[in-house]
């Protein structure tokens, strides 16, 4: 399959795995598990769902593509010591392309882009790569025909910096939980390692990143960052009610009682059954009217305490004075 691919740095005899996940190529190990999770959802035979005869044709292309080179590239990339080993590979594949004056094109957007770019290139060469790696594999007809033209962009970029005699800024890989890719044939799976079994490997969705980063602001009572985290989230998904509850929240810590009073409604309107939902609603009434039970209608015993049964999950953090399950450190 790599053979059907004549673009960019497959010309040099260089396999762009960098490409074929669609990062660039200073992604660092986070970058490329969280990417490569993106493609193994849309690709995996267990979730590309044919609708007609012709379109599972395209669920067995799927599936090759996921086995034949989205996991090799994976594989490749996202172990440490063989990902060291392609970027001296691409340094010196950047060295010949300079010394052997390779010819570049010249009247392409790219080149114009990047070599106009002065000191923003890394910027907006990983802009480059990102507007094409979005429809990357929302169409199999394009796929490959994409994979070499990322693979033409990194080959630019190379040749651009190498020329400049300035060197690729490797990302610093951060820390992440390590996930093994079991393969059988065309079948994947990706496996949490025997030393992270107490600890479960999730895949976030765009959504669920804004609001794990709002977690965390909230925690440190950051109001300011949560409450953008968690705009930025309701831009994507605007009738999530855990997001509106959520900045109902921070505004109750910033003592905005009418702006969470809006989100808080919006939030219950949503899905009043959201736990969340319910939990900082309750917080609501509270600091509103105080522990009035009349008010309230909390239910309480001859001794004044209430009658309400603690929850059965005792890892929930409590924050602001409400139960949040997802708040709490994973055990």
């Amino acid at each position: 399959m790599y053979a059907k691919i004549k673009q960019g740095l497959f010309n040099h005899d260089f396999i762009d795995h960098y490409a074929i996940l669609g990062v660039p190529i200073d992604a660092n190990a986070q970058q490329i598990r969280q990417r490569y999770l993106k493609i193994a959802r849309q690709l995996h035979p267990d979730t590309y769902i044919p609708e007609n005869q012709e379109e599972n044709e395209k669920k067995k292309q799927a599936s090759q593509i996921l086995s034949k080179l989205v996991n090799p590239a994976y594989k490749e990339l996202y172990n440490a010591d063989s990902r060291r080993e392609n970027q001296l590979l691409l340094s010196e594949t950047a060295r010949r392309l300079v010394a052997e004056k390779t010819e570049m094109p010249r009247e392409s957007e790219a080149y114009q882009k990047l070599t106009k770019a002065g000191p923003r290139i890394n910027d907006i060469y990983g802009k480059l790569v990102e507007s094409l790696a979005l429809k990357q594999y929302e169409s199999l007809d394009i796929t490959l025909k994409i994979i070499g033209q990322i693979s033409e962009i990194n080959k630019l970029y190379l040749f651009l910096k190498e020329q400049e005699g300035k060197e690729i800024e490797w990302k610093k890989p951060e820390p992440v939980k390590v996930a093994k890719v079991e393969q059988s044939g065309e079948d994947t799976r990706i496996q949490v390692t025997p030393e992270e079994e107490a600890e479960s490997v999730t895949i976030e969705s765009d959504v669920e990143v804004h609001m794990r980063r709002a977690r965390e602001y909230l925690e440190k009572n950051i109001i300011r960052g949560a409450i953008n985290e968690l705009q930025q989230g309701k831009k994507l998904e605007p009738n999530n009610s855990s997001i509106h509850a959520l900045i109902g929240l921070a505004y109750l810590r910033e003592k905005q009682m009418a702006v969470a009073k809006i989100h808080l409604k919006k939030a219950k309107e949503l899905n009043n059954q959201d736990p969340v939902v319910r939990e900082v609603y309750e917080e609501y009434k509270k600091m509103r009217w105080g522990s009035n039970p009349e008010k309230t209608g909390s239910k309480s015993s001859a001794n004044g305490k209430s009658s309400e049964k603690p929850s059965a999950k005792s890892d929930q953090t409590t924050v602001f004075g409400i139960k949040l399950p997802f708040f709490g450190k994973k055990k």
